[in-house]
């Protein structure tokens, strides 16, 4: 990370985040013994812990780079500078309740995720942690916090590698197929899946040919579509809205390996008025046939 975003990044701990007279009390806390990630996730869980002392842990456990942090801390070796997802960091996120120090870590992880973004080194190990911190975090406010939609439009599933097996649109409908995450929020992070697509397309998957991630993200519509009651009295207007312009963009490719649609789907989707029956018969598998009306 280059200095001015180093700066800029402590300059705003500094400013908001603890004040500078919990230093002594912290550095204290820190030296005393060699302090690992289970000390910092116990000192966050402990309520009778001042709360800027929390906040510090939860800070430092978030942090991008640990070396980056404007308070004293002493990282463990085996943890590295770089903020990861181990077991019991994993088993905390899932356990915290909806507490005002998860919904500060909410609001301060949006920040880390746009700084990390422009980090070089490790960036793609950093990357992969937060879109996964995020959609954790996705799960646990309402959408009408305004946190939850910086986290939404900063996850971002088309910078894995070849080699991942939760690259690009795969990433996107694991969050879509997810029970605990609102609607609205899915519908935020599809669309940002597709104008990646349309615009940038082999730019930020490194390299791999348009043709195959227009395949992929055409079997991950159709694992959204199999998976969902497709009746207009149980779908949610985002649902509806969301395989509207899933399907809308697929038919406007013209290309004929996007096909991801049943005979059956085709006519109930025509019935929902969620696609038009030119659009039905450019997105209907080879293997069946729906007739012109």
């Amino acid at each position: 990370m280059n200095a001015y975003l180093s700066a800029a990044l402590k300059r705003f701990v500094r400013m908001y985040v603890v004040p500078s007279r919990h230093n002594t009390m912290w550095e204290a806390w820190v030296r005393e013994e060699t302090r690992s990630e289970v000390d910092l996730i116990a000192l966050v869980e402990n309520p009778n812990t001042n709360f800027a002392q929390r906040k510090r842990a939860f800070l430092t456990l978030i942090a991008p780079d640990v070396r980056l942090l404007p308070f004293y801390w002493e990282y463990a070796p085996e943890r590295g500078h770089y903020v990861h997802l181990s077991p019991p960091f994993l088993r905390f996120m899932k356990s915290m309740g909806n507490s005002s120090l998860l919904q500060y870590g909410a609001s301060n992880l949006a920040r880390y995720f746009a700084w990390a973004k422009q980090r070089s080194e490790k960036y793609r190990e950093v990357c992969m942690t937060y879109n996964d911190l995020a959609c954790l975090l996705l799960a646990r406010f309402p959408y009408a916090n305004p946190d939850n939609e910086n986290l939404a439009d900063l996850i971002e599933p088309w910078h894995y590698s070849a080699l991942d097996s939760r690259e690009g649109p795969y990433l996107v409908m694991d969050i879509v197929l997810r029970g605990d995450i609102h609607d609205e929020l899915k519908l935020r992070v599809d669309r940002n899946m597709r104008t990646t697509l349309a615009l940038h397309g082999e730019e930020y998957f490194d390299a791999i040919p348009y043709s195959e991630l227009l395949v992929r993200y055409a079997t991950a519509v159709k694992r959204f579509i199999d998976a969902t009651h497709l009746e207009p009295v149980v779908m949610a207007l985002a649902t509806k809205i969301l395989i509207k312009e899933q399907l809308a963009f697929l038919a406007a490719t013209n290309y004929n390996k996007v096909r991801c649609l049943t005979e059956a789907q085709s006519k109930t989707l025509v019935a929902l008025e969620l696609i038009d029956n030119a659009m039905a018969r450019a997105l209907t598998l080879p293997h069946t046939h729906v007739p012109i009306a």
